[in-house]
């Protein structure tokens, strides 16, 4: 099973602007605080903090 691509996507936009996320893989909870930490296989997004983030477009 693998991820669904929007919920890796969100989880990968996340990080790389510095937010944390928790994710859910194989029935265990736990804190990922950047992108290379992100397990290959499948895993379910839990928690999205990007609190104190400015996210700045000029879109």
């Amino acid at each position: 099973m693998n991820t669904p691509a929007p919920e890796r996507a969100a989880a990968e936009l996340a990080l790389s602007i510095g937010g944390k996320i928790r994710i859910k893989e194989n029935d265990m909870e736990r804190p990922i605080g950047v992108v290379g930490d992100l397990p290959q296989g499948a895993f379910e997004l839990i928690g999205l903090n990007l609190s104190k983030k400015t996210i700045v477009s000029d879109e």
